[in-house]
């Protein structure tokens, strides 16, 4: 039978069609992702690095990376775990790298008042370390096991503040007040009305509402704030400053802000952070066009993802300006590994086990986020996805301590 010529040019393009499906077919087959290599330890040890801390300087090829992500770097996020000896030693070590790369602000977990506090404490450097034992010894808190403002609790908090101390650096508090600072500020409160005529009514008043105060941490009960101050000894306290007192009332605002996101929801903190930090950075950056950004803050605030109980904290806030600035965020995650002589695996058995007992292990995130987005590994099979994908993608730095333990407290 003889085809006509439209026959044969339907069954020509039908068996073009036929290769080219077929083609399209094996190729989209071979780019599954079951054909990619799943991510081993091999492939992690090319992004390992270690370094060592010197009598306060940093020394290895760790170092050099970690010191070129400071200063290519807008914003520099150190996301700790708290009540580290070693990440403060290395907070320390990291002060003059941060000074001469063009550093002009730190932010810390604490609130704004407490920021101030800290100021004021270490305004003399070589003062910082007794001043702030004098502090500690007169707010700390046994059932909390911490003082007024945490994270400074040990002689080690004290050496990096000092360091920070001796810079132009300024020093922010970008979280809310702890639950006890107001022991402190109300004393604070009480000086600053030391010239007033009703200045003994005035701490007679306080006495009786810190006697309250404290009465009510040791029973530590739910909403103690609310508790605190609703007390009509606290009330009557209040009462003692005027509306146009600009510092009491800044103070009152802060502690009543406190309140509200104890008895609130994990957002609700994290929106404040974000708004703190935001203020102080627009405002800051009117004069300062041309700084660079510190902040030490725990690890679950410095994720570019929503590691912070499902929301976008402060690191995804740095990352974000940095985006739209085109400038550059590094974001550091620092777990556990021994600590006390007890191992964790905070962060998965597969970054960890590069940790040594005697050195710093830095791995290169950004360097294996990037192979990933490449498809030169997957981790969609790992044993440990969910973890590592929160990592990897969340974080450009893994900084791993080396054997650590508890700070020798200075109170």
């Amino acid at each position: 039978m003889k085809l006509s010529l439209f026959t044969k040019k339907v069954l020509a393009i039908n068996f073009f069609s036929a290769i080219i499906f077929n083609n399209l077919t094996a190729q989209n087959s071979e780019n599954t992702f079951q054909n990619i290599p799943l991510l081993d330890s091999l492939t992690i040890e090319k992004a390992v690095t270690y370094f060592q801390i010197d009598n306060a300087n940093l020394n290895g090829e760790g170092a050099d990376i970690l010191k070129q992500h400071i200063a290519s770097s807008k914003f520099f996020v150190l996301g700790e775990n708290h009540y580290s000896n070693e990440i403060s030693k290395l907070t320390k070590s990291l002060v003059p790298i941060l000074d001469k790369s063009g550093y002009k602000a730190v932010a810390f977990e604490v609130g704004p008042l407490s920021a101030e506090k800290l100021k004021e404490l270490s305004e003399i450097p070589d003062s910082t370390q007794a001043r702030l034992k004098a502090f500690n010894g007169n707010y700390f808190n046994s059932s909390w096991g911490t003082s007024a403002i945490a994270f400074f609790n040990g002689v080690s908090d004290a050496a990096f503040l000092k360091a920070f101390a001796e810079t132009d650096m300024e020093i922010w508090g970008i979280d809310q007040e702890l639950l006890f600072s107001v022991l402190f500020l109300g004393d604070d409160m009480v000086e600053s009305k030391s010239n007033d005529p009703n200045y003994e009514e005035i701490k007679a008043a306080w006495t009786k509402a810190k006697e309250t105060a404290e009465a009510e941490f040791e029973k530590m009960p739910r909403n103690v704030l609310n508790k605190i101050f609703t007390h009509p000894d606290f009330q009557q306290f209040e009462k003692m400053f005027d509306s146009d007192d600009i510092y009491a009332q800044e103070v009152l605002k802060r502690l009543y802000e406190t309140k509200h996101i104890y008895e609130s929801h994990h957002k609700i903190r994290v929106d404040y952070i974000n708004s703190n930090f935001l203020s102080n950075y627009l405002a800051f950056e009117e004069e300062h066009q041309d700084a660079r950004y510190f902040i030490k803050i725990g690890a679950i605030h410095a994720a570019t993802n929503t590691r912070s109980l499902g929301y976008y904290d402060v690191g995804a806030l740095t990352q974000e300006i940095a985006n739209a600035e085109n400038a550059k965020s590094t974001n550091v995650i620092i777990p556990r590994a021994t600590y006390e002589g007890e191992d964790y695996r905070d962060v998965g058995a597969s970054l960890i086990n590069f940790h040594k007992k005697d050195r710093w292990t830095l791995i290169d995130l950004e360097k294996l986020r990037n192979d990933l987005n490449s498809n030169k590994f997957q981790i969609i099979t790992h044993p440990e996805y969910r973890e590592l994908s929160r990592t990897i993608k969340g974080f450009d730095l893994l900084l791993i301590p080396p054997a650590d333990k508890k700070q020798v407290p200075n109170r």
